[in-house]
């Protein structure tokens, strides 16, 4: 018997997870919805299409639980991991989460070093760092030496409340109202492009757990104006130019990855609700080195990691 559970399953994180097990219900017997925000106990949702209720979390409610996905807040989070059970695997789902909290995976990169029934807190990293790492691990072995990256984050990364905000600023703006509501971004998100409020270095440390001793990867967070999906212009170097085939090989040879075919350059709307990462074919700089544009959902990403991790811990 196989009990999963999720905490904070009506966010947008929580949602798609809750979704990717409906589809995939052969994986467990029990799914329990979860909740410590008291707005969201008691909401009525649905696994797979059948109704389901979200029960408040309590001392007894993680018992006997194998995986739990965590999608909350910090507090949230630091609850029910006191909560678990010892043999529970736990899966920290949230974009704001730091390295400490526990161990970063990503799943084809570093979830083969997982060992079933001892690695217990794991967590399934930034939505940024999930797309880097799958671009970069299929490049290590061509010499790579360096990778810079800028990402644009949507508006969804902090969550439906993020995206609830922009479409009233943006209804404002076209209305003519001057009063806007700015409680989640600080300022006007509408029509307009800042750097993230990231904490300086959280990709970098995530990385840098995820590769260890491998090359220097650098990335800015750009907060776009776009609801959902990552946009990332990328900038690889190698000890030796492999080469423009044996680059664009090493790529398509990766099953997270795939190749825009369309005759357009592929956008944020181009990868919604797509499992992969997509990607437009790579140019020179002229100099040894390349740039790659890359697209990816960042809720389906990141969901995807989450359960596909949790099955790597398990061993299955």
């Amino acid at each position: 018997m196989s009990v999963f559970a999720i905490v904070h399953p009506t966010g947008l994180l929580g949602q798609e997870i809750r979704q990717l097990l409906g589809r995939e219900s052969k994986s467990w017997t029990e799914l329990r919805l979860l909740a410590s925000d008291e707005t969201e106990v008691g909401s009525l949702t649905d696994i797979g299409g059948n109704a389901a209720m979200v029960a408040k979390l309590e001392e007894e409610s993680l018992r006997g639980v194998e995986v739990a996905f965590l999608c909350g807040d910090a507090e949230g989070t630091a609850q029910a991991i006191d909560q678990l059970d010892p043999t529970t695997v736990a899966v920290i789902a949230s974009s704001s989460a730091a390295s400490e909290v526990g161990l970063p995976v990503v799943h084809g990169v570093n979830s083969s070093s997982l060992a079933a029934g001892t690695d217990r807190l794991l967590l399934s990293p930034h939505p940024g760092v999930i797309l880097l790492a799958q671009l970069v691990q299929p490049l290590l072995d061509l010499g790579l030496t360096t990778c810079s990256a800028t990402l644009v984050m949507p508006a969804s990364t902090s969550e439906k409340r993020g995206m609830d905000e922009l479409f009233a600023q943006t209804r404002s703006i076209v209305a003519m109202v001057e009063e806007r509501e700015q409680n989640i971004f600080g300022r006007q998100l509408a029509f307009n492009l800042y750097p993230d409020t990231l904490a300086p270095g959280t990709l970098a440390q995530q990385l840098r757990a995820i590769f260890q001793e491998g090359p220097p990867i650098v990335a800015q967070t750009i907060q776009g104006s776009i609801f959902h999906g990552i946009s990332a212009s990328v900038h690889l170097t190698f000890a030796e130019d492999p080469g423009l085939a044996a680059f664009k090989e090493a790529l398509e040879a990766t099953s997270a990855l795939e190749f825009n075919q369309a005759d357009q350059v592929s956008s944020t709307i181009d990868a919604a609700a797509s499992d992969e990462i997509l990607l437009d074919d790579p140019q020179t700089d002229g100099h040894g080195g390349y740039w790659l544009w890359a697209v990816m959902d960042n809720l389906v990403g990141g969901a995807r990691n989450a359960l596909e991790i949790a099955q790597a811990a398990l061993g299955k």
